[in-house]
């Protein structure tokens, strides 16, 4: 974890899995999403909510650096996006 300084008072940083650890107790009970088109979905609400958490984290200020980055780094590329990968 990494340790961060604001004024004076030091704070951990979360990592992902310690973001996700409280969903993932109560994601089996979810309804799982539902496409509502002919085209089904490419991801399903696990995959959705760590693409998520990972666009907060790294801060990214447009959805065309998350894909790209997505595509791009191997840590985004094995554990956040989907087994098929993302396209636009």
């Amino acid at each position: 974890m990494k340790s961060l300084k604001r004024y004076t008072v030091w704070h951990i940083a979360p990592t992902q899995k310690d973001l996700l650890k409280p969903l993932n107790q109560v994601l089996p009970k979810i309804q799982p999403l539902k496409s509502r088109s002919n085209k089904p979905l490419s991801m399903n609400t696990e995959e959705l909510l760590n693409i998520l958490t990972d666009y907060h984290l790294q801060e990214f200020s447009s959805g065309t650096e998350l894909i790209q980055a997505l595509q791009e780094y191997n840590y985004a590329r094995k554990f956040v996006a989907p087994a098929g990968g993302i396209k636009h």
